[in-house]
């Protein structure tokens, strides 16, 4: 029962993602294919580990190689999906720890303009996967969750000062990854 609600979440969520015509079944899309990451993760930690890999390079693909619309829209849905599976399945938690903290960082510095211009386009869904992938493979609960809170209440300065425009711009990005990690590491066992 639970193998055949998987498939078909996953399935669902991947026919809705690559439609053409309907932009409102992609927001379906990826709550279908987070649900079945999710439900996922409980069935097989080698299929998942595979799967997670190949979201990550399709949606990294996607997100930087010159392709068209379709398939440029879907790289976030990729990349989330890939930042909770293959962290979760792989051993290697302090490595990928490591290079989601480092992700996290250069995404945060190009929100800002203060790396690379090709980046700041792409900086938000890069954070966010980040942020996803540390909160899972980060060994302190305890510090993962000051992080976040910090982030939301730097996330809700930044959208209630009247001073940086910058900071009024990104702020809503800042006190979403900060809500996504805080969601992730309360529900982390």
């Amino acid at each position: 029962m639970k193998r055949g609600t998987t498939i078909t979440l996953l399935l669902i969520g991947i026919v809705f993602l690559y439609q053409p015509y309907y932009h409102l079944l992609h927001g379906a899309a990826l709550a279908a294919l987070l649900i079945g990451a999710l439900m996922l993760l409980t069935i097989s930690t080698r299929i998942s580990l595979v799967m997670g890999a190949i979201a990550l390079l399709m949606g990294t693909a996607f997100l930087f190689w010159p392709v068209g619309t379709l398939l440029r829209g879907s790289s976030t849905h990729l990349l989330l999906m890939g930042g909770i599976l293959f962290p979760a399945a792989c051993g290697w938690r302090r490595e990928i720890s490591m290079i989601s903290l480092a992700l996290m960082v250069i995404s945060f510095l190009s929100l800002y303009g203060l790396i690379g211009g090709f980046l700041k386009q792409r900086a938000l869904i890069l954070f966010l996967t980040g942020t996803l992938a540390f909160s899972i493979t980060f060994y302190h609960r305890q510090w993962v969750e000051r992080c976040a809170l910090g982030l939301i209440a730097a996330g809700l300065i930044f959208m209630c000062q009247p001073f940086g425009l910058i900071l009024y711009k990104t702020g809503f990005q800042v006190l979403l990854a900060g809500t996504t990690a805080f969601i992730v590491i309360s529900h982390r066992t």
